[in-house]
């Protein structure tokens, strides 16, 4: 069973990708900010992380440096953004734990295969 964290400000988006993934079995963490979700993983570590950018105070690829520079970012990352479009490229070179950008407003099926796409690719790069 994988463990997912999902940091995103906007509560019915969260919500949204919560339920669709606790129906698939996820067990789920959620997180509104950047500082909430830095203080989830002082306690644990997720399979996978879904990153809104555009969170409130410190911003999604603020977060990312501030993990990377303490070498706390084990897990792959999908941001999931409204301005990420376009942009694709650029952020996934810029932080290499980022194995997918899926632009919001997500669909049921986009959310999913991003997700087992993510945990798939960290496993083959682990293997």
């Amino acid at each position: 069973m994988y463990h997912v964290l999902i940091v995103e400000d906007d509560t019915n988006i969260r919500k949204f990708i919560a339920v669709n993934l606790m129906m698939r079995g996820y067990k789920v963490l959620e997180a509104a900010s950047a500082e909430d979700a830095i203080m989830l993983l002082e306690g644990c570590c997720p399979d996978l992380m879904l990153l809104d950018l555009g969170l409130p105070g410190m911003t999604g690829l603020e977060m990312l440096r501030q993990l990377e520079m303490v070498n706390a970012l084990e897990f792959p990352v999908v941001v999931l953004s409204a301005w990420a479009d376009g942009q694709t490229h650029t952020i996934q070179t810029t932080h290499p734990r980022i194995v997918n950008v899926l632009t919001k407003p997500v669909s049921y099926t986009q959310l999913l295969d991003g997700v087992r796409g993510a945990l798939s690719f960290d496993h083959e790069r682990a293997g």
